[in-house]
């Protein structure tokens, strides 16, 4: 099992050190960054990875939205033994009294300080949040310890920590243990084993037809109507084949079927897409609401599978997929359905010819685009509209550019990372 391991540099050192001591079948290849605006880039560019395994809460955090759900994630924590080695380090004589703590959650210094049969007589902490940058946390710990002089501080993040000792505050670096590392690799392993097994979980696969009584109404009487869904089953039973899929009964708008979320991963491209819908609105002028849901037998995967209908009846011509976890994920976007399935225009084709972007890719950036209100886009946003990754969205992008459908028109400073190029789109 091939795992990367992301963290500044000096973190690595540290991590790889303790996972000498440790015996496990796996190969960790280090990945260590100088400055944390980098990472997001870095994880782009990972080779053969199986998983990949953060030195901290902080990089995952930065990382995590540019990464498709393909490749298991986890990062390490600071626990008890963390906090009681720099407690027992020749930093302190005694336990500080009043520390201004991040990384670490209330229970964890309370039950600590409790364990060494020590005062806390004040503590300010530091919630982790998906928002928190190094200059936040240099500021929350800098204001503590102007407020309160006898306030030491306890600091996970490696590059506050350096900042904070280079200004002359009182600063105290939370290093990994054996156990810490330990459990953020059992983590990971986890995760890595849990995803080769779960593709062959069950899947229930719901099909329903969005406003029958409008469908009865344009087919004029009870006969066609027949007709029509004859048609459509058998269109369906062609579908069940992709899927290695048996159908069950269902009702007369509905068709149901029992896969393996393994099957459905490949059927969407990972939840990049739904072709059912349009194939259906081609073949049929029929809209659909699909639910998928998988779970660990087949009644769960049902029981997701009608939950996951019901949010996406909620739209109509549209597909939900509910995973065993609770997660929702709606294939093509994270925001709900953002284009109309329709028969691809003489000018999507001709797009779609000229730049080597396939035309339901072309069809759904128009809906993004008209969605939005703007014809400007980042490589960034087109990624996360579509729900690939960074380098997908970037490699559409220069295709659409090269063909003269894209043009550069600014550059964004994001809150966090680089900056990043916006395109005028013209479709």
């Amino acid at each position: 099992m091939r795992i990367a391991l992301v963290g500044v540099e000096n973190r690595i050192h540290e991590i790889l050190a303790l996972t000498r001591q440790i015996t496990l079948p796996i190969d960790i290849t280090p990945y260590p960054y100088a400055n944390y605006r980098d990472v997001g880039k870095l994880v782009q560019n990972l080779e053969g990875a199986e998983g990949i395994l953060f030195s901290g809460f902080f990089p995952y955090s930065i990382a995590v939205d540019t990464l498709d759900d393909s490749i298991p994630v986890a990062y390490l924590e600071f626990n008890e033994t963390s906090l009681i080695k720099l407690i027992l380090s020749p930093d302190f004589s005694v336990p500080p009294p009043a520390v201004s703590v991040d990384s670490l959650p209330r229970p964890t210094v309370v039950h600590t300080y409790r364990e060494l049969q020590q005062p806390l007589e004040e503590m300010y902490l530091l919630a982790r949040d998906k928002s928190l940058t190094v200059e936040k946390v240099i500021a929350f710990h800098q204001r503590n310890a102007t407020n309160a002089p006898n306030v030491q501080i306890v600091s996970g993040w490696y590059s506050a920590h350096q900042a904070m000792r280079d200004a002359g505050y009182p600063s105290h670096l939370l290093m990994h243990t054996y156990f810490s590392v330990m459990g953020g690799l059992n983590r990971i392993i986890n995760a890595v084993n849990f995803k080769n097994s779960k593709g062959g979980h069950p899947a229930v696969c719901i099909v329903r037809i969005d406003d029958l009584d409008r469908v009865r109404k344009s087919a004029g009487n009870e006969l066609k109507m027949q007709k029509l869904l004859y048609r459509l089953k058998s269109f369906l039973l062609d579908f069940q084949e992709k899927l290695l899929s048996f159908t069950f009964a269902d009702a007369s708008n509905r068709f149901s079927f029992s896969t393996t979320r393994r099957l459905i991963e490949h059927y969407t491209d990972h939840y990049r897409d739904f072709p059912l819908l349009y194939e259906i609105y081609a073949k049929f002028n029929l809209t659909v609401s699909v639910g998928v849901g998988f779970g660990l037998n087949p009644m769960t995967a049902y029981a997701h599978a009608q939950e996951a209908l019901a949010l996406a009846a909620e739209h109509g011509n549209t597909a939900r997929i509910l995973t065993d976890g609770g997660r929702v994920i709606t294939p093509v976007a994270d925001e709900g359905p953002v284009y109309q399935q329709k028969n691809f225009t003489a000018t999507t084709l001709e797009i779609a010819g000229k730049s080597g972007v396939g035309p339901t890719s072309i069809s759904k950036i128009e809906g993004i685009l008209a969605q939005r209100g703007s014809n400007h886009l980042s490589a960034y946003d087109l990624a996360k509209a579509l729900g690939v990754t960074m380098r997908s969205g970037t490699r559409l992008m220069a295709r659409l550019q090269q063909a003269g459908y894209a043009v550069e028109s600014g550059v964004e400073q994001p809150p966090r990372g680089r900056p990043r190029k916006v395109y005028q789109l013209n479709l």
